[in-house]
Parts: structure tokens; C-alpha cells; sequence
């Protein structure tokens, strides 16, 4: 077996009149899909990407955790700044 391989899935979906598309059942079992699981579209060029929604959530806030801790941390000395006071004993 090669190390680091990425083994791909392939099903022909027909999207229905109405625009919906069905997932087949061994990959709703394989990904854990059940009755309203709530995914998300991704649009990549021309690539169509469904995610689930839990998942994409869990990787934002892993991803932007460190960006909106220096952000707090940042606002907290630009508003603790006395200079800023000034404008209080107007």
C-alpha cells in the first residue's frame, strides 16, 4: 500500500426537476448522513463540495480561534489606552 494515498469514491447522481440530488446510501452510511443532517455547498472553480455543516464549523473556529484571540487581545490595549480618556471629561 502507498503511504499518503487518497482513494476516491464515484457515484453518477442525476439532479431531479426540483433541484435535488440524492446522496447514494453507502456513502450516507460511510460519512454518517442521516435524516437532516445539515451540509453546506462549496463552490471550488468548477468543483461542487458538500461538507457537513458540524464539520465546517468545528474547522472555522479551529482556523480563526488564534486570529480572534490576538484580535481581542489587540482592542483590549487600544481601548485601555488613558490617552483615550481625554475625551471622557468633555
Amino acid at each position: 500500500m502507498t503511504q499518503g494515498a487518497t482513494y476516491f469514491h464515484m457515484h453518477t447522481v442525476r439532479v431531479s426537476s426540483k433541484g435535488q440530488v440524492v446522496i447514494p446510501e453507502d456513502v450516507r452510511k460511510r460519512h454518517g448522513l442521516e435524516r437532516d443532517t445539515d451540509l453546506v455547498l462549496l463552490e471550488e472553480g468548477d468543483a461542487i463540495v458538500l461538507r457537513k455543516k458540524a464539520d465546517v464549523e468545528k474547522l472555522l473556529r479551529d482556523r480563526l480561534y488564534p486570529l480572534l484571540r490576538a484580535a481581542e487581545k489587540n482592542l483590549a490595549e487600544l481601548w485601555e489606552n488613558p490617552e483615550d480618556d481625554v475625551w471622557n471629561d468633555a
